[in-house]
């Protein structure tokens, strides 16, 4: 009973760092002037001038646009590249990583062998008690596919006065690895101005693997432990990216799971705003730096097969980082 409720406390300190396009697609050999006479504004809401739609059909497919004379060679459909980049042509890879800060506070309910116990740490209590931390995220896209990783990775060590025994040392190891595939569902551009306002829609699907370790080591006769348990999470969800202007864009994500199979229920929710600081270009191979901020939260609810051990936490708080992107 008392390593029962050695292990609460353990617990209970937890640290957590923690549009379709197709109308215009058939190629009948008619000329851009002949397609233009062909559109008609029922209404000046309907579509600004002629010229905005001009650039509906670019997007939608440049082979369109071919005139007699004109060279038949294209590296197919346009897209939008990160933040504060022009639309380009979609054969490009993306590369998007970096480090960043996750400024978490820690709000959370444990449950072992019965007994509960509720925890909430500030992100200043945490920085205090943290021996390691590694936090980094990569995004990798080619088209209208991408891969994201995503590992939070962090060791905590404090200790606790037991009465009629001493001090015990007390170490918390947790670890967050996200892996996803996401692909683009939509992509709107708002404007026909390089560099312009536009809109990215992604679905998202994945796994999000949990792991905790709590290591105890007390005086004398004091027995040791050292217990893990540990998960892995389905998760489905999405990503929108809005370019508000060249250099600035607004990234969203949201994603859910658990259903059951690992954790009863999860959530992961993160908004930034990311800025273009410089762009240094090497011969056929672009490197940007971004700066992002924003907020980011998860949300956790585990419940062990027999009902008796639990964990409930939730960790919220602001988000910075660096990004590097590269694309060739």
């Amino acid at each position: 009973m008392k390593t029962r409720a050695i292990l609460a406390t353990a617990h209970a300190v937890l640290l957590i760092f923690a549009i379709c396009p197709a109308a215009f697609s058939q190629d009948d050999g008619t000329s851009v002037r002949e397609r233009l006479s062909q559109v008609h504004l029922e209404s000046p809401g309907e579509v600004d001038s002629a010229e905005s739609r001009l650039w509906e059909w670019r997007f939608a497919d440049p082979h369109l646009f071919r005139e007699e004379g004109d060279d038949d060679s294209s590296t197919g459909p346009a897209t939008t590249t990160d933040a504060g980049q022009s639309i380009t042509t979609a054969s490009e890879w993306k590369l998007y990583t970096g480090p960043y800060l996750w400024m978490a506070d820690y709000h959370g309910v444990t449950t072992i062998d019965g007994m509960r116990t509720s925890s909430t740490e500030r992100f200043q209590d945490v920085v205090k008690k943290t021996d390691f931390s590694w936090v980094y995220k990569v995004f990798l896209a080619k088209d209208d596919w991408a891969f994201l990783f995503n590992a939070q990775l962090f060791r905590f060590e404090d200790d606790a006065a037991i009465p009629g025994l001493g001090t015990i040392d007390i170490t918390i190891s947790q670890a967050m690895v996200e892996v996803q595939v996401a692909h683009r569902l939509l992509q709107v551009p708002f404007s026909s101005e390089e560099g312009g306002p536009g809109l990215d829609l992604w679905g998202t699907v994945g796994n999000r693997y949990w792991l905790f370790r709590t290591e105890i080591d007390g005086p004398g006769a004091f027995p040791d432990v050292d217990e893990q348990l540990d998960w892995l999470d389905i998760v489905v969800g999405g990503i929108v990216r809005l370019d508000v202007f060249k250099g600035l864009s607004i990234w969203t994500s949201a994603d859910f799971g658990g259903f059951d199979i690992g954790s009863r229920y999860t959530t992961h929710f993160t908004s930034v705003a990311a800025y273009r600081i410089s762009s240094l270009l090497w011969k056929e191979f672009p490197l940007n730096l971004d700066i992002y901020g924003g907020y980011s939260l998860i949300d956790v609810k585990w419940v062990s097969p027999d009902g008796r051990d639990e964990l409930d936490f939730q960790m919220r708080g602001p988000i910075f980082g660096l990004t590097l992107n590269w694309e060739f």
